[in-house]
Parts: C-alpha cells; sequence; structure tokens
C-alpha cells in the first residue's frame, strides 16, 4: 500500500482501497515461498502419482492446491458484492492486480486470477462486465487472456517466459504438463538401451524450474494484506451458483 507501512495498516481499510501493486506484491510473496519449496524429487514424484492414485508430493500438492484457492477467492470477492457497480470495481480491480502480476513475472497466480475472472460464474455477470468493457484495463485483461491461452501449447506465454528476467514464477502446470508428456516415451529403446533422449529433456525442464526459484522476489510481508487473503473464506460450487 503506498503511504501504508506494515506496522499503520489497520483493518479500516477495504479491498478496494487497497493498492493494486502491494496486493500482487504479497501475492508474490505467497506464490514464491510455495514455489520455492518444490524440489526435483517432488516433480518427478509428480509424473509417478499416475500410476499411484493421483498422490503428489506435499510441496505440488500446496502449489496445486495455492492455485485453487487464489481462483476461488477471486470468484468470492466479486460475487461477495451485492451491487452491480460494487462487482464492476471489485472485478476491474482485479484486471488491474493481474496485469502488475504480468508485470512482475508471476505467471502462476496471473493464471490463477484469470482462472477465477474467467469462471463461469463470473462470465455470467454480464451487467457487471458491461461497466467495463470501455475501459483500458479490459483491454489489457484481453490481452492478458491471449498471453495465457493455451493455444498452440501456451505458444505465446512460452515466448513471453523466454524473455522474462528474474525473479519470476512460471506457470507450473506448462511444466507439469511437459513433464508428464516427456515420459510417456518409452525408458529404453527397442535395442535394450536406455532413451536417453528422454531423461536429456526431463533434466532440462527441472533445470528451467531450479533457474526460476533462484531468486525470490525483493518484497517485505505485509500481515494485513497476507491475512486479508488467506482467510478469506471461500465460497463452494453451490453457494457460487446462488451469487452469480
Amino acid at each position: 500500500m503506498r503511504g501504508i507501512g506494515v506496522s499503520n495498516a489497520t483493518p479500516a481499510i477495504s479491498f478496494l482501497e487497497l493498492d493494486n501493486e502491494d496486493i500482487a506484491k504479497q501475492l508474490n510473496i505467497l506464490e514464491s515461498e510455495i514455489f520455492r519449496k518444490i524440489k526435483p524429487r517432488d516433480l518427478l514424484q509428480h509424473i509417478w502419482s499416475r500410476a499411484y492414485k493421483g498422490q503428489h508430493a506435499a510441496s505440488v500438492a500446496a502449489s496445486i492446491g495455492h492455485f485453487n484457492f487464489i481462483s476461488s477467492w477471486v470468484t468470492t470477492r466479486i460475487l461477495a458484492q451485492r451491487k452491480v457497480k460494487t462487482r464492476a470495481q471489485v472485478l476491474g480491480k482485479f484486471m488491474k492486480i493481474a496485469q502488475v502480476l504480468r508485470n512482475s513475472n508471476n505467471y502462476n497466480t496471473l493464471m490463477a486470477v484469470l482462472a477465477g475472472i474467467n469462471s463461469g460464474a463470473i462470465l455470467r455477470l454480464r451487467q457487471t462486465r458491461k461497466f467495463l468493457q470501455d475501459r483500458q484495463s479490459y483491454r489489457n485483461h484481453q490481452a492478458l487472456e491471449k498471453l495465457m491461452s493455451s493455444d498452440r501449447s501456451f505458444a505465446l506465454y512460452r515466448k513471453a517466459l523466454r524473455m522474462s528476467g528474474l525473479p519470476c514464477i512460471p506457470y507450473l502446470g506448462v511444466f507439469l504438463r511437459d513433464l508428464v508428456y516427456i515420459d510417456e516415451n518409452k525408458d529404453k529403446r527397442r535395442d535394450g538401451s536406455i532413451n536417453l533422449p528422454k531423461f536429456l529433456l526431463m533434466g532440462d525442464v527441472i533445470l528451467m524450474i531450479q533457474n526460476f526459484q533462484a531468486v525470490p522476489y525483493d518484497a517485505v510481508r505485509n500481515p494485513y494484506i497476507t491475512t486479508l487473503i488467506l482467510s478469506q473464506p471461500v465460497m463452494t460450487e453451490e453457494t457460487i451458483d446462488e451469487h452469480s
């Protein structure tokens, strides 16, 4: 929050009053702490989890769980507003936060926020979106949707990731999918020799992840904002349907 430090941040400050960059900074810290705990063996366990009823390593499960929470948090924050105008303000705020996340190279949280904004319940809020369609933040949001599109195996996102400096948190879902795809190749060739290219590709993916883990975000945790994020009770699917 600009002009509001950790020591004097009080509950009197509403979500809409908080600075978008300060919210994004705390989202970066939370995501980074989870992301940097993922070890190479955890990534390999994710691959093997397909054969063991989806028993992910704790660190990978934590990352997936946090992604789902942030997505639900976004949806809940928007739907919790009863007035269309206020819903539009919260939706617009998340669009702006998403842009800050993009600018800070936090692609995983960016994708989670976009997932919340593009959930079925929010897409049904046509009157709410009409308030925003002529604004620059809405056009920026459309550009972010295009950037993170799965078209051509996330081609635009992959290009942006290659050009991103550190610190950076990649969209983990793409790396996990790549590892699973690589693992579909056989461990050995027909002549019985080790399929070395397969393991080299897997090693390359893991090394890329470790490179992104090397540099944390230079920001100080703000207890008020992180509590505002993490303590938010998120709506169930049934409740979401009732409010949309």
